[in-house]
């Protein structure tokens, strides 16, 4: 096993550091490479909403090409299922014949769509079970088929190969994990960019962009008190507090400014904004996980001053989520 008591100097993680930037020329790359995606992607938004969808179907694919990337290092990872799976759903929620939205179209339930969503996870579930199945089948033959067949029947060379079962087993968890951490996030990107000409999308990217904005220079400036330390040694408690804070501010003020507070309920709006801001930030822990349990310092390097998609849309991805079941269900 790996020696990982050093792992805290993979992101130099001194709280008692007050610098506010340490590399200031990654800092300024990072912020000009941030606003430069930010403003193409709102651009598509406001101006064509179908090269908006491809836009986040690309961001979508790259994202689980990255994770691929690294599961596969410990674990089989279905690769064709993942990426045949994502663009499934992705089609099937541009043409709006499985569409999320219309689920509770006009906010009243619509049990056809309802049904029609739940046999779609089942027949991903499927895919990725008869796929495992031959893979785990094909892998054992050709193992089986080296031995001397006098020294072993299958049935003693399956009772004496339990691990690779366990391998599958595990792998068929990461991904289910990879499924509902990177697939279907993005595709609620897509469902939600349809709702008031992207207004709605657009409270998540304020609040989730100020939680950001206020967790990491609170953090800089007043953080004492680590949290969740053993995850992400530079997190602290003043950091995340200012996160919510600052989460909600920037919540209100795109609801002001877009007029939502005019058609939707002032006080669920409060609510709603509150809860992706106090919770999103485990999107970024959960990501430091990840990134730690292969000792990586970023997923990767194609988003410059970044790392990869996920290093920056960790907290999104979770912000997603969060708004998904609360507007959905409550509003």
């Amino acid at each position: 096993m790996k020696d990982i008591s050093n792992i805290d100097n993979i992101d130099n993680m001194e709280i008692k550091d007050r610098k506010l930037v340490k590399d200031p020329k990654k800092f300024i790359l990072r912020i000009v490479s941030g606003f430069s995606l930010f403003l193409l992607a709102l651009f598509l938004l406001l101006y064509n909403w179908h090269f908006f969808v491809i836009f986040v179907v690309v961001i979508q694919l790259i994202a689980i090409y990255e994770v691929v990337t690294i599961f596969s290092k410990k674990y089989y990872v279905d690769k064709f299922s993942l990426f045949f799976i994502a663009l499934y759903l992705d089609i099937l929620i541009y043409f709006n014949s499985f569409d999320v939205i219309t689920v509770f179209s006009n906010f009243r339930f619509n049990s056809d769509k309802f049904i029609f969503f739940l046999f779609s996870i089942f027949f991903i579930f499927l895919i990725f079970s008869i796929n495992f199945i031959f893979y785990l089948q094909n892998t054992l033959k050709e193992s089986y088929k080296k031995l001397d067949k006098e020294e072993k029947s299958i049935l003693e060379f399956i009772k004496s190969n339990t691990n690779i079962y366990n391998y599958f087993i595990n792998s068929l968890g990461v991904n289910f994990i990879i499924l509902f951490y990177v697939v279907i996030p993005f595709g609620l990107v897509i469902f939600i960019s349809s709702l008031r000409k992207g207004d709605l999308l657009m409270l998540v990217v304020f609040t989730n962009f100020f939680n950001d904005i206020f967790a990491y220079f609170i953090g800089k400036v007043f953080g004492n008190k680590k949290f969740f330390e053993f995850i992400s040694p530079n997190k602290t408690l003043e950091g995340f507090i200012g996160g919510v804070i600052g989460g909600i501010l920037g919540g209100l003020i795109w609801t002001y400014f877009s007029n939502l507070y005019l058609i939707l309920d002032v006080y669920k709006l409060v609510i709603l904004v509150f809860l992706m801001s106090l919770l999103a930030p485990f999107g970024d822990l959960f990501a430091s996980f990840i990134k730690r349990s292969f000792e990586l310092k970023e997923i990767s390097n194609i988003i410059p001053g970044h790392g990869g998609v996920l290093d920056r849309f960790d907290s999104f991805i979770f912000s997603i989520y969060i708004f998904s079941f609360i507007f959905f269900l409550f509003f």
